[in-house]
């Protein structure tokens, strides 16, 4: 069983080390303020991260389970999405003669957890040309 009660302080390290590597920097500065948003997020969300920590009396959500193959999948086919939508907003940028419709299109989710909604939402305001999906 590992040391639980270093759990905060391996994720704030991790969170320290993932800053200096996406921001590149070495300066006082720059990592002063990696060590305070590491140390922020840390005491904001290891409870989150780290569930299984702690005590509780209360009932705890079950953890969410992925399947690897349906997220492969997702991801082909978002990819190919993405692909597909970002050639057609180049057309439309490129065309002499722009014919655009614009709308708002309503669309009912069968989607009952908050993670799936979530993914969703994402995949379509990543999708270039704004909000364009179909469902």
């Amino acid at each position: 069983m590992p040391n639980l009660k270093r759990a905060p302080i391996v994720l704030c390290i991790l969170l320290f080390l993932f800053w200096i590597l996406f921001t590149g920097r070495l300066e006082w500065p720059a990592l002063a303020t990696g060590l305070i948003a590491s140390l922020i997020i840390t005491r904001i969300t290891w409870r989150i991260f780290l569930p299984p920590v702690h005590a509780t009396t209360r009932p705890v959500a079950p953890p969410m389970h992925f399947r690897l193959r349906e997220i492969m999948i997702l991801a082909g086919l978002f990819l190919i999405d993405i692909v597909k939508a970002t050639l057609e907003v180049s057309i439309l940028a490129l065309s002499p003669k722009i014919r655009l419709m614009p709308g708002i299109v309503r669309a009912d989710s069968k989607l009952k957890s908050k993670t799936a909604l979530v993914i969703l939402a994402n995949q379509i305001t990543l999708t270039p040309g704004t909000l364009r999906c179909t469902f």
